[in-house]
């Protein structure tokens, strides 16, 4: 079974035909009406529902591994299938089914689905630029699911942004080994798939999932929904399954960028320029510079924050205050903590050319990090405005940092 309905099924030979339904083919690149399996390492196929909001099915029988949201991937389900035969190489196996950007999540983890069961319905959540179902299959393989083929360093390594390193096939091989075709495969795998045999909790006893369409938030009162992208436990006690930033603290946290305290993460609390500093220099993994030496004089030898700060003024990204300080004990706002981050990562900016917020003209020196903000939705708007001098909290700085890693 397809996992939406199309009114054509996909054939390899006939894909500019079908370029209105499938905008993306497998392996395939973002170049316009360029449909070559091949051509790119896109590792699904992008899917144009027939209808707004279209129902989007599960295409066997298996459990959902996944059912939660994230900026990237917006809002998003995994389902594991077991005992699946591959016509290919005529084995038996595991396949996870992987269906993103969705408006609306029907299913929770854990929960036992059939072969043609509503899983979701189509939608333009995430990193997304209309609507549309990005569907893959991953094999048991994969390290993790959705998989990609790349990770952001080793784009940014040759200097590619995220789109010209799927153009120019980065990691096409990994995508081969870790995915497959996932409409071909379908028409040609047995339909005896059957669910995982670990014991779960029926799905009827599972609260319902409502999705907020407007902020891409699930809201659950369900307290076993893991992370969407990471499969590790809650990162935090005080950090809530509807946290619209679980997948960014949950991967900082992982990498040791991030800690709590008596093991809360305190989400809403502001950040210091210093602390800031040294949580997005950790994520990028950059080299640091030495501590010998000063740039400010609020920043003296044997400060903490010192070697972060130096590193900071060597790739540019900062400057400091006229009076020659830097302030590390400030509270950072929304404008200063995008232009650090982004400036650290390294991340290429649009030119502005127009108002952005209706607090945000094009001549303002934090225009275009509220644009790219604009763009990827991390920082929320309150009546379109930006406040570009609200402090931010750790979660948003956490949202920001994940959001650029994954450029």
């Amino acid at each position: 079974m397809y996992p939406i309905k199309t009114p054509a099924p996909y054939h390899p030979d006939f894909l500019e035909k079908l370029g209105n339904i499938y905008t993306t083919v497998y392996l395939g690149n973002y170049i316009f009406w360029d449909f070559e399996e091949g051509g790119g390492s896109h590792p699904g196929v992008d899917i144009v529902p027939m209808t707004v909001n279209d129902s989007v099915y599960a295409v066997l029988a298996g459990q959902v591994l996944v059912s939660q949201s994230n900026p990237s991937e917006g809002n998003y389900v995994v389902i594991r299938h077991d005992g699946v035969k591959n016509h290919v190489t005529g084995k038996v196996g595991t396949y996870y089914s992987c269906y993103l950007h969705l408006s609306e999540l029907s299913v929770v983890k854990d929960q036992i689905v059939a072969e043609g069961d509503i899983i979701g319905k189509t939608g333009s959540t995430g990193q997304s630029t209309g609507e549309h179902l990005h569907f893959q299959i991953d094999t048991a393989e994969a390290p993790f699911h959705p998989y990609w083929p790349f990770s952001f360093k080793e784009a940014r390594d040759l200097n590619l942004g995220f789109m010209e390193a799927v153009n120019k096939g980065l990691g096409i091989e990994n995508a081969r080994k870790y995915t497959v075709n996932p409409l071909m495969f379908l028409g040609e795998v047995s339909t005896g798939a059957v669910v995982a045999k670990k014991p779960v909790t029926p799905a009827i006893e599972k609260p319902p999932v409502v999705v907020n369409t407007a902020s891409n938030t699930v809201v659950t009162n369900d307290k076993n929904i893991a992370s969407a992208t990471f499969p590790w436990s809650m990162p935090f006690a005080d950090i809530l399954p509807s946290n619209r930033f679980l997948d960014a603290i949950s991967y900082l946290k992982h990498e040791g960028i991030i800690s709590g305290q008596g093991g809360n993460f305190s989400p809403k609390s502001n950040v210091t320029r210093g602390e800031l500093l040294k949580m997005v220099l950790l994520a990028g993994k950059l080299r640091l510079a030495d501590s010998t030496t000063t740039q400010f004089s609020d920043v003296p030898l044997g400060s903490s924050f010192l070697t972060y700060v130096n590193t900071a003024v060597a790739l540019k990204a900062i400057s400091g205050y006229p009076d020659g300080t830097f302030r590390p004990n400030n509270s950072v706002t929304r404008a200063e903590g995008l232009k650090i981050v982004l400036g650290v990562m390294q991340v290429p900016l649009d030119t502005v050319e127009g108002p952005v917020y209706i607090d945000v003209s094009k001549s303002d020196w934090f225009a275009p990090q509220a644009l790219w903000n604009r763009d990827h939705d991390i920082l929320q708007a309150k009546n379109s405005n930006f406040l570009p001098n609200a402090l931010l909290t750790r979660e948003e700085i956490a949202g920001i940092i994940f959001k650029a890693v994954k450029n």
